[in-house]
């Protein structure tokens, strides 16, 4: 598990050569990548989601949620 890993996130984009880099990308972007799929996979299986979409629904609630977190900061 290393650089590599980060494809599943986007897999267009090249992988970081630095591996500071490579290591703030995986600790930021994989735990908000798995909610995003988490919870648009939780929105897809509720009712009326069609007017704004599960995966946006999904993007409102994680970004509602880190701001809570964030907001004693």
């Amino acid at each position: 598990m290393g650089i590599e890993f980060l494809t599943f996130v986007n897999p267009a984009a090249p992988a970081p050569t630095n591996p500071i880099l490579a290591i703030f990308f995986y600790v930021l972007l994989t735990p908000i990548a798995v909610a995003l799929q988490f919870l648009d996979h939780v929105f897809r299986s509720l009712g009326p989601t069609h007017a704004i979409g599960a995966f946006g629904l999904a993007v409102m609630v994680l970004t509602l949620a880190i701001r809570g977190v964030l907001f004693p900061l």
